[in-house]
């Protein structure tokens, strides 16, 4: 299922702007998985969307950078991560605009480092046709898949909506692992393995 969703990430951050738009779609969405889950890792996107964007021109370490960001979302705007739960603890407030303004804070600075890398791209000199472009997207869409889009996005769907109504978390992770398995058409001890 992740390999469909990062394709799809590097499909959607190419229309955005290129390689700078990868790279920037690769940390938020790695963000945004970790706000739902709890465990915000950016290489689950940055194993596809970094080669993606530098082969589009961007540079390495502002490849690197700018997926390092997806830490901003998964603590400022989640429901699950250790960090963000700890400063609500302390400080004695809830979820909601806590939420929102952390998302806020958070998809700024990614925008002002999409910014600055396409600056550092005009710096350099660096000027990727629409053909060289189009022969990397090509690779990437080329892979074959099993399962659909909408089959892979709907286990953080489920997320998303369970938050956002008020269950439990517990409870919401739960169905969600199940919707998982059922959607992988696996028996229940498979896919926990997997």
């Amino acid at each position: 299922f992740l390999d469909v969703i990062v394709r799809d990430i590097v499909l959607v951050g190419n229309k955005i702007g290129g390689g700078p738009g990868v790279c920037t779609a690769g940390g938020i969405a790695a963000g945004l998985i970790g706000a739902l889950t709890g465990f915000t890792q950016p290489v689950i996107t940055a194993v596809i969307t970094g080669p993606a964007a530098v082969r589009l021109g961007v540079d390495p370490n502002k490849v690197a950078g700018i997926q390092a960001h997806a830490g901003h979302i998964g603590n400022l705007a989640g429901f699950t991560h250790p960090t963000q739960v700890a400063i609500l603890a302390t400080a004695g407030i809830g979820y909601g605009l806590f939420n929102v303004l952390g998302l806020i804070a958070a998809l700024s600075i990614f925008a002002m480092s999409y910014f600055r890398v396409v600056a550092d791209m005009r710096r350099r000199g660096v000027n990727i046709s629409a053909e060289d472009r189009e022969k990397v997207i090509e690779q990437i869409k080329a892979k074959k898949y099993a399962t659909t889009s909408l089959r892979a996005f709907t286990p953080f769907l489920i997320l998303f909506i369970g938050f956002v109504i008020g269950l439990p978390i517990f409870l919401v992770g739960v169905a969600a692992a199940i919707v998982t398995a059922l959607l992988a058409s696996k028996n229940f001890k498979e896919a926990e393995k997997d």
